[in-house]
């Protein structure tokens, strides 16, 4: 299973709903709704992992549903409009400059446990940004990445919590230059 799935999953759904294609339904199940997301998806998905994610969209507000002549359909609220544009800010990348200006970028960061699904969804956006886990909460990449970092701390509300250096060297610091495939000192 993809490693991603917290920010592709509930973006599907939303995008889903701010498309219409969530209309139609007679109960409100998994079942019903996994043929009509499958085309926001890259891969399948369990039930256990739409209820959860329907069940989490409604309590948030991101979605909202209406019953009409015995059929349901699901809509994006204003909330959940707003939430979608901040998933797909999280989906930013950075390029690989053609020389290293042998810096390390390293993220520290300490979300506090009760918002625990924005410090995973955190943890999911630095490993697409490259990143990798030197220790603990604390995160690594050779290459410049301020914007970036910034526009996902914003959307998931932890700016606050998030520490950005810039360092020259570290202890073990060959390893890293192995795994990210730079040039030895």
């Amino acid at each position: 299973m993809p490693r991603n799935r917290p920010i592709g999953l509930l973006a599907a759904l939303l995008k889903a709903a701010e498309q219409g294609a969530l209309t139609g339904f007679t109960r409100f199940t998994p079942e019903e709704l996994a043929p009509k997301l499958a085309p926001f998806l890259a891969s399948p998905l369990g039930g256990r992992q739409l209820s959860q994610s329907l069940w989490y969209a409604k309590r948030k507000g991101f979605l909202s549903t209406q019953e009409q002549h015995g059929q349901l359909s699901v809509t994006l609220t204003y909330k959940g409009r707003e939430r979608l544009l901040a998933l797909e800010r999280l989906r930013l990348t950075v390029t690989k400059p053609t020389v290293w200006d042998g810096k390390w970028r390293v993220v520290a960061f300490d979300i506090p446990e009760r918002r625990r699904y924005a410090r995973d969804t955190l943890r999911i956006a630095l490993k697409r940004l490259g990143f990798v886990k030197l220790e603990g909460s604390v995160w690594l990449t050779p290459y410049e990445c301020r914007n970036e970092l910034t526009t996902i701390a914003e959307a998931l509300l932890v700016k606050p919590h998030l520490r950005y250096f810039v360092v020259e060297s570290f202890d073990g610091e060959e390893a890293f230059r192995i795994r990210f495939e730079l040039p030895a000192k």
